[in-house]
């Protein structure tokens, strides 16, 4: 449904220009704009176009500004805040330049939040304010190996960074995209195709209108295929846009990889994008699998650094390799939005169909590059998932707050074909999302749905009891109550979960995932862990068994997942209230597992347990998982140094 919002400054425009120029508004049964059913002036289209175009590239400048705003805020702060707010390593140490060009720092003591591919800017000393940018190196961050205590580091220009005994490390800024964007921007305002499709005036099939005979003989191809996959599979073939949302483990990448092989056996020329390298990888990484034996060109665009570690069916090479302009149909390139804004600008013909994956994490504005370099589209996420990131939400209007699988979505909701099949999740594991998310319409398939995990009943160790319950959830309460970013009771509680799950139940590291919503929680239980598993397992551990954030686990899914709740202190919950309970942030949080899930953490994390009132949507969503787990039996509470199975019923 087109709807008409404002930013700030654009509402400061005289409304009558805009208004006076709708004759009528066609409306659905259901009250809302039908598909291509508004009837409007050209002129009022023109004007409405111009909002929506300043208002895109008033977002694109907003955030760049408040990003940069955001370094140089912290940079402002002593060394020691800087440190303990995570945005700060002091004390490195040159090693060496290895031989992937990396230079290897080592360090003390690291309390940062910061991962790999971070843009830092590092200087000799411990600068402080505008000194730490003006007087610094940027560099990206490749690697940090906590146990040897080693950090290693790209250089982002051509200047060295420094090999010296004292080196403070801290987070960087530079402007590399939001000109790109713009010009997209600019560019696709040009495009009636791109325009109509953002307006909601592109007729899209609903998937009732498909052909029956297409989607029987798809399902006869592919015995495998669900009704909803092969109707998605006959819609990519057929018209202008094809919307696919894709909830937890229903089987998304593999239609994307169907509808991919299909497009080429047509002679598709194909781009693969996504928020980030490693879904495109991933994806690309399928298609692949499924034509082992073709010589079809697979290509990925490398990002910084040293090539990923594709299969060989896959060919990586870079933006300025000539032989990519005389590439001729069919061929796959998987880029980013960025590197797809380059290709176009270098005269790139438009391709035939461009595949956004993920889109529930793309903004609008960003997924602009990927709209113009095509002439149809597959755009496929999950608006129920984890949405895009904003530095500074408050500048924006209501409808640029959300991805371009959402803002599409509201204007086509009844052409968006829905996934309603989990490969993944158990009946356990799937009965609370499935009910809270998607309507009680997502179930598991007839392989997942009896799955179960297996623990060894005659283990022994602190928490048999607990792994040895009957059910696929478990969540298990211990009380603390001042707790922000980091917990370290609760780290170590988790760290000994994982250890009797490692060493008493044959969990294998690669199939255990420990989540939480904070990077700095997330390094106590890494470092606890270490510590409590034995030297002959250390190794597997901090290779294979994954330790993170929720947002870096979308996608992904273990046999048995440990989601930390973490926090437990009201005023600090109170001001991170948005974040901490996200509805989408639960979700992905609670679907990550095959067989079986545990949740740890205080009471005093839900809302309703700690007086803390917020959005009412936030707090009956979490009230209710609350009321769920307690009603289920499903919740024990941990009093050291034993645990009671205390069944509470309130």
């Amino acid at each position: 449904m087109l709807q008409l919002y404002h930013s700030t400054g654009a509402a400061a425009r005289k409304a009558s220009d805009f208004v006076s120029g709708f004759a009528e508004w066609k409306m659905s049964d259901a009250g809302t704009v039908s598909n291509a059913e508004v009837c409007v002036s050209g002129r009022a289209w023109d004007c409405w176009n111009q909002l929506m175009r300043d208002d895109l590239i008033e977002f694109v400048r907003a955030e760049v500004s408040a990003e940069e705003q955001k370094v140089l805020t912290e940079h402002q702060r002593r060394i020691r805040t800087r440190v303990n707010n995570g945005h700060c390593i002091t004390g490195l140490k040159f090693k060496e330049v290895d031989c992937n060009g990396y230079f290897v720092y080592s360090f003390s003591e690291n309390l940062s939040k910061f991962r790999s591919g971070d843009l830092l800017v590092i200087n000799e000393g411990k600068p402080q304010g505008e000194d730490v940018m003006n007087n610094g190196v940027l560099v990206w961050l490749q690697d940090i190996d906590h146990s040897k205590q080693l950090i290693k580091l790209d250089k982002d220009q051509e200047i060295d960074p420094p090999r010296g005994s004292s080196c403070t490390v801290d987070m960087g800024f530079y402007d590399y995209n939001s000109e790109r964007i713009k010009h997209s921007i600019e560019l696709a305002y040009e495009s009636d195709q791109v325009v109509e499709l953002l307006e909601g005036r592109v007729r899209l099939c609903r998937p009732d209108q498909l052909s029956a005979t297409d989607i029987a003989k798809n399902r006869q191809d592919y015995p495998g295929l669900t009704l909803r996959q092969s109707q998605a599979l006959v819609s990519s073939a057929s018209g202008p846009a094809t919307l696919i949302q894709g909830p937890p483990g229903s089987g998304k990448t593999f239609l994307l990889s169907l509808i991919i092989e299909r497009a080429l056996a047509t002679g598709d020329s194909i781009l693969v994008t996504a928020p980030t390298h490693k879904a495109i990888e991933h994806l690309l990484t399928m298609v692949a699998e499924r034509l082992p034996e073709s010589d079809l060109p697979i290509i990925k665009i490398q990002g910084k650094g040293k090539p990923a570690n594709l299969s060989p069916r896959i060919s990586q090479t870079n933006l300025d390799d000539p032989t990519l302009l005389e590439l001729r149909s069919p061929f796959l390139i998987g880029a980013t939005v960025y590197q797809s804004y380059r290709m176009h600008r270098a005269g790139m013909p438009k391709f035939d169909l461009v595949v956004v994956d993920e889109a529930g994490q793309m903004t609008i504005a960003h997924a602009m590059p990927a709209l113009i370099s095509g002439d149809r589209y597959v755009i496929s996420g999950d608006h129920r998932q984890l949405s895009p990131v904003f530095v500074n939400p408050g500048a924006h209007p209501d409808y640029l707050k959300r991805s371009v699988f959402e803002h599409l979505h509201e204007h086509y909701s009844s052409a968006t074909i829905t996934l309603d099949v989990t490969f993944r999740m158990n009946s356990g594991v799937n009965e609370f999302p499935s009910k809270a998310f998607y309507s009680s319409k997502l179930r598991p398939s007839a392989c997942a749905a009896n799955r179960v995990f297996a623990p060894e009943q005659n283990a022994c160790g602190e928490f048999c009891d607990v792994i040895c319950n009957v059910g696929a959830v478990t969540y298990l309460e211990l009380e603390h109550q001042n707790a922000r970013q980091r917990a370290v009771d609760e780290a170590d509680l988790v760290a000994r979960l994982a250890r009797d799950l490692l060493a008493q139940h044959r969990v294998a590291p690669k199939d255990l995932a420990i989540v939480s919503p904070h990077r700095a929680h997330n390094e106590a239980i890494r470092e606890r862990l270490l510590a409590h598993v034995g030297s002959e397992m250390q190794s597997s551990v901090k290779e294979q068994l994954v330790v993170d954030t929720v947002d870096r686990l979308q996608g992904q899914e273990r046999d048995v997942i440990i989601f930390s709740l973490c926090a437990s202190d009201r005023e600090y919950a109170i001001s991170r209230a948005q974040f901490l309970y996200s509805p989408n942030r639960l979700n992905v949080a609670i679907t990550r597992s095959r067989l079986r899930l545990f949740l740890v953490g205080s009471r005093y994390f839900f809302p309703h347990q700690n007086g803390i009132l917020v959005d009412s949507k936030l707090l009956k969503l979490w009230e209710s998982y609350y009321e769920y787990l307690v009603e289920n039996r499903l919740r024990v509470v941990y009093n050291q140094p034993s645990v009671e199975l205390l069944r509470a019923s309130g």
